[in-house]
């Protein structure tokens, strides 16, 4: 009987104990989005969205609000810290959803806040991290969202819309932490800026900024993030707009369904040649005119296509060799099959040889149009 008593009383002891390190969720602010700008002289400046659940003694009900928090330090370290002192609860970074560098803190350099923000453990190293080109984060924060009423969340949810992918460089803290040190230290994250459309606060996603040893150094337009997602294979989504072949001054647009991109390089003489071999399939999904989609027709668009890939394809390329800028990872993968052979800079004796076969496979239940 008595081993039978303790044996209950151990069972309740393990199932009927509270859990650890509870928290009231009323005694602590979660952080949904972070900015950090810099000032004149370089020092670090944080900013905080948040979110705090409180009691209301009008309705005794439980209700929240948006607060922001602002501080300023000698290191990164110091500037969080100092964010508390304006808070009377601690605040909590598990459900930060953006990790937000200024326009002028991106050209300052990330190096200095990437050794926190991957350390700190409450950070998560999943989040979001884009390019706010603007310099004033405190008009950013006051911006007046209907679709979100919080940044972060909606940051969030526009790196994860499917129709957006295209035009943007959808890269989360973990990626950059590994890309930055690739080959010539080269790699993109998304950009956006603030905008009023009749009368309300937008956020434009669009474009990429270009990213050599954590320094913001160009920023890519949206068609040229849609050229560099073909070549890097990292996406094929889009639309490809091109002249109507029976009237030139009209367009014919077609949307990109799926796609494959090979990479090859091989060394002839003093000189790299990186070999691109891209497939497409698209569908016929605009018109500005009367169109017959015969075999002839459907071979004159899909020439025009890949005509208009390889010649932007090729601009592009050639306008980073000039600038210097590896944009292509040339520098590793060269070194991942020549691992024998040292060229500093490879990225300025390459060539680029690209083949493009875009393939229109059908279109909606409407063929030809008159």
């Amino acid at each position: 009987m008595k081993v039978k008593m303790i044996a209950i009383l151990l069972l309740c002891s393990i199932f009927l104990t509270g859990c650890f390190s509870y928290i009231d969720i009323n005694r602590v602010i979660f952080v949904t989005a972070l900015i950090i700008d810099v000032d004149e002289e370089g020092a670090p400046i944080f900013i905080a969205e948040a979110f705090h659940s409180f009691r209301s003694n009008e309705t005794n009900t439980e209700r929240g609000n948006k607060v922001f928090y602002k501080s300023k330090g000698e290191t990164v370290f110091d500037a969080v810290r100092q964010l508390n002192a304006y808070s009377s609860y601690k605040l909590n970074y598990t459900q930060n959803r953006a990790i937000i560098f200024t326009e002028r803190a991106a050209r300052h350099g990330l190096k200095e806040f990437l050794d926190f923000l991957h350390r700190d453990q409450e950070l998560l190293i999943r989040t979001f991290i884009l390019i706010y080109i603007g310099n004033d984060p405190e008009e950013l924060m006051e911006t007046n969202l209907k679709e979100n009423e919080y940044l972060g969340l909606y940051l969030y949810e526009t790196q994860e819309n499917p129709v957006l992918a295209g035009q943007r460089a959808i890269e989360r803290f973990n990626q950059y932490l590994n890309n930055r040190l690739k080959g010539r230290r080269v790699d993109i994250l998304t950009t956006f800026t603030h905008d009023k459309i009749m009368g309300e606060d937008k956020i434009n996603i669009a474009g990429a900024a270009v990213m050599q040893e954590d320094k913001l150094v160009s920023i890519l337009s949206n068609d040229e993030v849609r050229i560099y997602h073909l070549l890097m294979d990292t996406l094929h989504t889009g639309l490809l707009i091109v002249p109507h072949p029976a009237y030139p001054d009209k367009k014919v647009v077609l949307e990109v369904l799926k796609g494959n991109t090979k990479t090859s390089i091989k060394m002839e003489e003093n000189t790299i040649i990186l070999k691109k071999s891209i497939d497409i399939r698209t569908t016929f999904a605009e018109t500005q005119e009367s169109i017959v989609l015969d075999q002839g027709t459907i071979e004159k668009l899909q020439q025009e296509a890949d005509f208009k890939i390889e010649n932007e394809a090729k601009e592009l390329f050639n306008l980073y060799k000039e600038k210097g800028i590896d944009l292509f990872d040339v520098q590793d993968i060269f070194e991942t099959k020549y691992p024998q052979v040292t060229i500093p800079n490879v990225m300025e004796v390459t060539d680029l040889e690209i083949d493009v076969n875009v393939k229109i496979e059908g279109s909606t239940d409407i063929l030809n149009f008159r």
